[in-house]
């Protein structure tokens, strides 16, 4: 039986680690009793898995993370046993039973970032940031390099007072990361992206991944309260 949890992630809690993160919903779901689907092999582990990490030092008001269990439990008696048995920063919102046969693939993720005191971004500089003369980034790895366009990854800009609000697409291999979409857009070095407070609103999932071979081709969609 599949189940996903639904949960926030505050506080100091959002410079926990993805897998620190899956290591402690595991030992929180031992101490509730909730007959837990293991794995096979010398060092058996809870089956869980989390279809859409976040980035180190982010909050989250949407979370999820799916767990096995090996008989059925009433989805609201989960939510219960757990509740209690996690630290100060997490909060279980929801829990839902899943088909066998149900999987979900992030298909964009949207963030929210307070801005530093007087940083106002107008629509110029963000178009600019983002525009076709704006160079693709490269990055490398131990199989081959791979080049990112922040245009096909960034789906919308919006600014509203103290706030910015940005859509990142999602695809199975690669995405833009957000700090350096960050970065780009604020004209801010890495170090100071990762001082800002940002929040991870919402997660948008389809049943089926989002080819790596057909990004969007339609500009963001830039917006600033007040101008058009």
């Amino acid at each position: 039986m599949r189940y996903r949890i639904h949960y926030t992630k505050t506080g100091k809690l959002r410079f926990l680690s993805q897998r620190d993160l899956l290591r402690f919903f595991e030992r929180a779901l031992r101490r509730t009793g909730l007959p837990l689907s293991m794995s096979e092999g010398f060092n058996p582990r809870a089956r869980l898995s989390a279809p859409a990490p976040m980035p180190l030092g982010v909050e989250s008001d949407d979370e999820i993370i799916e767990v096995q269990l090996s008989a059925r439990v009433e989805p609201e008696e989960i939510r219960r046993l757990l509740a209690p048995e996690l630290a100060a920063g997490l909060s279980v919102t929801a829990v839902e039973e899943l088909q066998a046969t149900r999987f979900c693939h992030p298909s964009s993720v949207e963030y929210e970032v307070l801005l530093p005191e007087g940083m106002r971004p107008s629509v110029e500089q963000l178009r600019d940031a983002l525009g076709a003369d704006a160079p693709p980034e490269t990055r490398y790895s131990d199989e081959a390099p791979t080049t990112v366009d922040y245009q096909t990854y960034v789906s919308s800009v919006r600014v509203e007072n103290d706030r910015l609000r940005l859509t990142l697409l999602a695809s199975e291999r690669t995405t833009a990361k957000l700090r350096d979409v960050l970065s780009r857009l604020l004209g801010l070095t890495v170090p100071e992206v990762l001082q800002l407070r940002v929040t991870k609103l919402r997660t948008n999932y389809s049943p089926e991944p989002r080819s790596e071979a057909a990004p969007t081709t339609q500009p963001p969609v830039i917006h600033r309260a007040g101008n058009s």
